[in-house]
């Protein structure tokens, strides 16, 4: 029995140091972020009871989809504003060569 906690604690522990490496990137390593990452992983245990890991896998989905609907969309660069029907420019869409 203790082999088996064992490698199954082996194997946590490899997969969130994977996890932990694949979102050094995309994450800010700071005690808010991090905070509500693991909220949601437990919130994710939680639903699933803590017996089944193809449940939790399905309700980290299912947690993860619903904040990301729930979260506004915002963009890192202000979009630019034009009309989209007339071009833009000198109000033409030929050159001047082009017409003589």
């Amino acid at each position: 029995m203790r082999r088996v906690e064992g490698a199954a604690w082996l194997g946590c522990g490899v997969l969130a140091g994977v996890a932990g490496v694949l979102l050094a990137d995309l994450v800010a390593l700071d005690a808010t972020t991090l905070t509500f990452l693991v909220i949601s992983s437990l919130a994710a245990a939680l639903i699933a009871r803590m017996r089944s890991l193809a449940l939790t896998f399905a309700a980290a989905i299912v947690v993860g989809l619903v904040h990301d609907l729930l979260t506004p969309i915002q963009s890192p660069v202000p979009l630019p504003r034009h009309d989209p029907v007339r071009p833009r420019g000198r109000g033409r869409c030929w050159s001047s060569r082009a017409a003589r």
